[in-house]
């Protein structure tokens, strides 16, 4: 190797470097200078000479060592061919005539490359210099990409180029060839043979299935199907076996303006010059219930959707709260507009009723929740308002007015709410009671009731909903948040579901019936039970036109004050505290509490005492402002109590309880006071 080497040495292997032309010591300095050889010939020659060449030595410094060293060109070059400092070495040889050595493809004038494989090219070439091997597909050079990229090596005067293209398509499709150039002055180049590439023909394999389809609305049903292969394949569409010969792309849309006459099997067959593929047989159909909706061009609409929500939460109950922000949660997403309050008195929930009554003009959908005691005696349903009963001693779901109460507290029916209901028409009126309907015979339970003349309008679209039947409790379970009728209700308010609202109201019916009858005591079931004459096809999901009185009146009632900085002054004590104050809604949508939220104030060095004007109230201090388990936050209660604002004194107290300072607070008719 070394004799060969020699051989083709431009000049005497004994040639010194100081007798080099002035052109090949410039070329020689500038291989050195363009890579690593300077820094590992100095590592060599420190190793056989015992100099002290720094490793970033350039080549112009390195030249001068070597002709001190006295080291012949012939020497020199073995050690850069040892070295595989190839380029370099170039620099003292004669120039070797380019060759391709190894043609793309092997010489094969058509090759064929899988849809989406990797297809790889090989150019190997020799020559000295090293020669430089580009890629070429029908006379436009090749840039490296994500998907296109070159793989080079080389091995003494060999270099090897391999072209890989990943994802191989259609369009890459053409002739490719490599040009081989070389650096020596008479710049020669050469260019392989030329291999036509193709995409070799496959079967269509279906990589998108379609799927089956239910009509619930009105509008077209889109089928897909996607196969891929080569050439692309052309798509066919049956339904129930016969050739729907205008249906010919990856997606089929069904037309459910008649939607018996598309009910039935549809399948896709693929096909291309290589074969073709069958999809799997999917079916459209349309549920009998759904059917008279879909084929009916005519959608029902509401002018708005108003719901009030009514949770007297008292004695051994604990859901009732849970109950109500659950379902306004519900609401407000498929577009009711919710009055959700809790722990009304008589006053307060009759007020309630006849401002709900008053929103319920002609073409408004109207729903009123109830969840806390209640009973039934007779035909007649019994709602105690807060605070006017207590736990009978003869049952727990039997509720009896107290003797205290009795004087001054009277009880409203299921009737009285119906007929307030329909003052104003509305298009549509449901009435849900989630309370006990069970009288155990108290003989304490003489019910101060409500005396309301009946309605002698037509009543009809109306529904009343309770969540067990005469004689029988409600019940809420400890492991769940909500009461056992809430949990399965709120699975059916669901944009996704649009049931009419008998259906759903049923089948929430059969739901609990159903578990129900798996407990051994036919007393102590809960069994839902409705009484309905609607007969439009009434959902809860029904669009609304939208009614701008209405809607301002929501927007004021969900008016939050704006935040307060304040301070706590104690002049005396030439004492300052900065403090902020801000609102919330009371577990985000109850309307007559709201949170205080005091900011800026240390709970570890103080405490607060939040108190307001009880005389004026005339109820307890126990559930007007309340704290939470958050030291900075108080709730206050009841607001429908206050009609001018609220006046509130706030005390900074040392944790012994000693007062330091005080601030007076003034909230001008916040969330549901405005109504």
């Amino acid at each position: 190797m070394d004799e060969e080497l020699l051989a083709r040495l431009k000049f005497p292997s004994q040639t010194l470097f100081n007798d080099l032309p002035h052109n090949v010591s410039i070329d020689l300095i500038e291989k050195l200078n363009s890579g690593e050889g300077c820094s590992l010939i100095a590592e060599r020659l420190n190793e056989c000479y015992a100099n002290q060449l720094s490793s970033e030595i350039r080549a112009e410094d390195l030249i001068p060592v070597l002709i001190m060293r006295m080291i012949p060109v012939g020497l020199f070059a073995t050690l850069l061919y040892d070295m595989d400092l190839y380029e370099p070495l170039s620099a003292l040889l004669q120039p070797e005539t380019l060759a391709i050595t190894i043609e793309p493809g092997n010489g094969q004038e058509r090759l064929e490359c899988e849809l989406e494989g990797t297809l790889r090219l090989t150019c190997v070439a020799r020559g000295v210099p090293l020669p430089n091997i580009k890629w070429w597909r029908d006379n436009t050079e090749i840039a490296s990409t994500g998907d296109s990229n070159f793989e080079v090596s080389c091995v003494e005067t060999t270099v090897t180029s391999s072209l890989v293209i990943q994802n191989f398509s259609p369009d890459l499709q053409g002739k490719y060839f490599c040009i081989v150039t070389s650096d020596a002055l008479n710049s020669a180049s050469i260019r392989s043979v030329e291999v036509d590439i193709n995409v070799k023909f496959s079967k269509p394999v279906i990589v998108e299935e379609p799927d089956n389809a239910c009509v619930f609305e009105p509008g077209p049903i889109t089928l897909s199907c996607t196969a891929k292969g080569y050439p692309l394949p052309k798509y066919q569409w049956y339904f129930n076996n016969l050739v729907l010969f205008d249906q010919t792309e990856s997606t089929l849309r069904i037309a459910t303006s008649s939607p018996k006459k598309h009910t039935g099997k549809y399948r896709c067959i693929a096909t291309n010059a290589a074969g073709s593929v069958e999809s799997k047989e999917v079916i459209v159909n349309v549920p009998e219930e759904f059917l008279m909706k879909i084929e009916s061009s005519k959608m029902l609409k509401a002018v708005e959707k108003i719901a009030l929500l009514i949770a007297n939460e008292e004695g051994n109950l604990q859901k009732p709260i849970n109950d109500v922000i659950l379902l306004a949660r519900k609401l407000e997403k498929i577009g009711f507009k919710t009055l959700p309050l809790i722990n009304l008195d008589f006053k307060d929930m009759t007020n309630a009723i006849e401002r709900f009554s008053g929103l319920l003009k002609p073409g408004v959908y109207g729903l009123f929740y109830y969840a806390g005691h209640g009973c039934q005696r007779g035909s007649e349903i019994f709602i105690p308002p807060y605070k006017a009963l207590e736990m009978c001693s003869v049952g727990d779901s039997c509720c009896s007015a107290t003797s205290e109460s009795k004087k001054d507290a009277k009880w409203i029916t299921d009737t009285y709410i119906l007929d307030k209901l329909l003052t104003n028409k509305p298009k549509m009126r449901i009435v849900i009671l989630d309370m006990c309907l069970k009288y155990s015979g108290c003989p304490r339970c003489e019910f101060p009731v409500l005396t309301y003349p009946p309605s002698v309008q037509p009543d009809l679209n109306y529904m009343k909903v309770c969540a067990t039947s005469k004689n029988l409790s409600a019940y809420e379970s400890q492991s769940r948040p909500n009461s056992n009728y809430m949990t399965e209700f709120s699975k059916y308010i669901d944009p996704d579901m649009p049931f009419k609202v008998t259906r759903i109201f049923y089948e929430v019916n059969k739901v609990i019936s159903q578990k129900e009858a798996k407990v051994p005591s036919e007393n102590n079931r809960q069994i839902p039970s409705i009484s309905t004459n609607i007969y439009e096809d009434f959902t809860l999901l029904d669009p609304v036109t939208g009614d701008e009185e209405i809607t301002d009146y929501f927007t004021s009632i969900n008016t939050l004050p704006e935040g307060e900085i304040f301070y706590f002054e104690n002049k005396g004590e030439n004492f300052m505290l900065k403090a902020q104050v801000k609102y919330k809604p009371y577990k985000k949508h109850i309307l007559n509490s709201l949170v205080l939220i005091f900011e800026g104030i240390d709970f570890d060095t103080w405490d607060l005492d939040v108190r307001t004007d009880m005389e004026i109230l005339g109820i307890g201090e126990s559930y007007v402002i309340v704290g939470t388990d958050q030291p900075n936050e108080f709730v206050v209660h009841h607001l429908q109590k206050y009609t001018a604002g609220i006046n509130l004194s706030v005390y900074l107290l040392e944790k012994s309880g000693n007062l330091v300072a005080s601030h007076n607070l003034f909230i001008y008719q916040p969330l549901i006071t405005r109504g």
